[in-house]
């Protein structure tokens, strides 16, 4: 973990995982401990062995967070996956030990009186002259198996598959659990599960009903991807239908088709980058290609023709979108400048997890036990910037992989299977000139990585680069989501315009900076701009929020008592049963206020207030009954939903007190007629 390989369902992230999930079922089984321990032990390992392994001392804190991540993240499952353990563990060793010994595999006893003990700790049942009796059963050894069974239960692939899918216990785990017990794993049956939720997996990524298998002939030439104009002369090799897995010789206007080529400009997708999308023409037709994919060294492309009819067997003419690829290509170039600036700023800990390059942005998954600080997300920006502004020249070349793995500093994604020969990309130095001495330190300094996408000549094409957002995605991994080119620019530009304008706020007045507030607040939510600025703006709202309490506040005590003045006039100048009264520029609190007034002095009375806001058009209304009045039949919430309906709206409540609200002040007149009305009615 100091190393930086969080654990993870993938590659050296997996075998971590599977090592500290065995640690931590013993805990909770063999020790009894309930909830996580291993995090705590990180200080008793860097005290016992950090005079060795010096960098142990550098971040146990973040070590033993990543630790606790993990141990939380599977006890939520282990005690149910334990459980279920033993119900498939019972049912393995019943089946076998029933064969053997008379028992049905409902645990039935065939009439036998001296069966055979079965191991200490287990429990099964069995008839005997139509009395239930038990047999203990529990954790027994191979020999004492042996005394009972001629071979040893079997934990199925099926059941082994359910423990790993469900309760997260990987293959290694229910083995050694199963060998305490003197059992055996169908770990085919379990690969073979294994591998077809794999294809499952793979099969919904590509959202094809796959007639991939019909294309699958000779191979495709796709070298023509990375070279300008991103077009080439090439024949229709085979055809199938979209839905369809079997070829066919033609397609017709409209329909949707999975096609091959002896060779392609276009790129299909892998490595995180998309797949180019263009246009295909032939003398009798045309397709509009949308995904291009790659299975081994076959390219097919997917489309729908546009034009005319597509045969097998004719000349056509590939062209990529060109304004597209080119945004793909900023994307991708600057995923690797973002790259080589984290493992700067956040240091050798940073090892890349996954990206996505995409033309309309670039997505980078990385290593990092903690969020990244506003000083460090401006300083990854900064440097990828200044690497752009240099306008570097980035070099390809293809080389044996042995070759390519001893340049020194050279990324590539861990687990990843790269081709021999690789491509290898670097940004600034000459390839021909790292190949001379691969294992330079100097080339640490410096862009290099295993790479078959496309890219830019020059760093300086990418214009610009802007991080949008940086989070988490995962215990140890984080995300970063950035744009280039025009876009980076845009969001730039609306991003400092925004924070300048909040600025300004602060010298507003109470009123103006009230509604200032509300616009910028709204207006934040919906921009695509920076990390950076929205962190600064962000920090400028807090301070106007507090501000805006304050005016607030005072608004409201105002509010209050200009509706504790008109309730006092109320007071003085009503009488009777029923009290039924508008009160203009009153909020819901200060009407309830009021209604505390006007109750303190008419205690027997039933009283019902509107306050209306002209501004925001809405309508509040109050109401309250002593319970004299009630066992009369007048109760608050049938009181105050007819008044609401009056006024466009709607509420209830309480027979002694109820609320409703409504739009429309303007109907407010006659909603006050109708709430007299109803409670002269209702107490006749």
């Amino acid at each position: 973990v100091t190393d930086g390989g969080p654990p993870s369902n993938e590659g050296r992230g997996y075998v971590l995982r599977r090592i500290l999930r065995r640690a931590v079922r013993h805990a909770r089984q063999t020790l009894g401990v309930r909830g996580p321990l291993l995090c705590d032990l990180v200080p008793a390992v860097v005290e016992s062995i950090g005079h060795a392994f010096p960098e142990l001392k550098d971040k146990p804190d973040k070590v033993g967070a990543v630790i606790r991540d993990e141990e939380q993240g599977f006890l939520k499952t282990l005690d149910f996956g334990l459980a279920h353990f033993d119900f498939v563990a019972i049912s393995a060793f019943m089946k076998t030990y029933g064969d053997e010994h008379g028992l049905e595999p409902d645990g039935s006893s065939r009439g036998r009186k001296d069966d055979p003990l079965l191991p200490e700790g287990w429990t099964a049942y069995f008839k005997r002259n139509d009395r239930r009796s038990s047999v203990a059963l529990g954790n027994f050894t191979k020999r004492e198996v042996g005394r009972h069974v001629s071979s040893a239960p079997t934990i199925s692939g099926n059941d082994a598959f359910g423990l790993h899918d469900t309760f997260g216990f990987p293959i290694d785990l229910t083995r050694v659990m199963a060998q305490e017990r003197g059992m055996t794993v169908d770990e085919a049956g379990f690969e073979k599960l294994m591998n077809e939720a794999r294809e499952r997996s793979r099969g919904a990524g590509r959202g094809l009903n796959d007639p991939f298998d019909v294309l699958a002939g000779s191979v495709c030439d796709d070298s023509f991807k990375y070279d300008e104009p991103f077009e080439c002369a090439a024949q229709i090799r085979s055809i199938a239908r979209h839905t369809k897995p079997f070829d066919t010789d033609s397609a017709k206007l409209g329909e949707e088709i999975v096609f091959s080529t002896n060779c392609t400009p276009f790129y299909a997708e892998q490595g995180g980058q998309v797949s180019d999308t263009g246009t295909v023409h032939t003398d009798d037709g045309e397709i509009v290609v949308t995904q291009v994919h790659q299975r081994g060294q076959h390219i097919v492309h997917i489309g729908r023709v546009t034009k005319g009819e597509i045969v097998r067997g004719r000349s056509c003419q590939m062209k990529v979108d060109r304004p597209r690829r080119v945004s793909i290509m900023k994307n991708h170039t600057a995923t690797h400048l973002l790259n080589f600036a984290l493992r700067a700023v956040i240091g050798p800990e940073e090892d890349q997890k996954g990206s996505l390059v995409a033309p309309d942005r670039l997505r980078f998954d990385f290593s990092c036990s903690h969020a990244m600080t506003d000083e460090q997300v401006e300083q990854t920006e900064r440097l990828v910037n200044a690497d752009i502004e240099q306008d570097l020249e980035v070099f390809a070349e293809v080389v044996p992989l042995a070759q390519a793995r001893s340049i020194a500093g050279v990324r590539a994604l861990f687990g990843e299977k790269y081709p021999d020969p690789v491509r290898v990309v670097a940004i600034g130095v000459p390839l021909a000139e790292v190949l001379k001495d691969p294992g330079n330190e100097q080339w640490n300094e410096f862009s290099i990585e295993l790479c078959g996408g496309t890219h830019l000549p020059q760093t300086g094409e990418a214009k610009q680069l802007v991080i949008i957002q940086e989070q988490a995605l995962a215990a140890g991994v984080r995300r970063i989501t950035a744009l280039t080119g025009q876009a980076a620019h845009d969001a730039q530009a609306v991003g400092r315009e925004l924070e300048a304008r909040t600025r300004r706020a602060a010298e507003l007045g109470d009123d103006e900076l009230l509604n200032e507030f509300n616009e910028i607040t709204a207006r934040l939510q919906g921009l695509t701009i920076g990390a950076v600025v929205r962190g600064r703006i962000d920090a400028l709202l807090g301070l106007a929020r507090d501000r805006v309490k304050r005016i607030h506040k005072h608004a409201q005590a105002q509010t209050r008592a200009g509706a504790v003045d008109q309730a006092r006039r109320i007071v003085s100048a009503t009488a009777g049963p029923i009290i039924v009264e508008q009160l203009s520029g009153t909020d819901h609190d200060s009407l309830l206020s009021a209604m505390d007034v006007i109750r303190a002095k008419h205690i027997d009375t039933a009283v019902m207030l509107f306050g209306t806001d002209e501004a925001e058009s809405k309508v509040s209304i109050v109401a309250r009954v002593p319970q004299a009045l009630i066992d009369r039949g007048l109760k608050a919430g049938d009181w105050v939903r007819e008044a609401a309906k009056a006024c466009g709206g709607r509420g209830g409540g309480r027979a002694d007190m109820a609320q409703a609200g409504a739009k429309n002040p303007d109907m407010v007149p006659q909603a006050i007629t109708a709430a007299k009305a109803f409670a002269e009615q209702k107490l006749k």
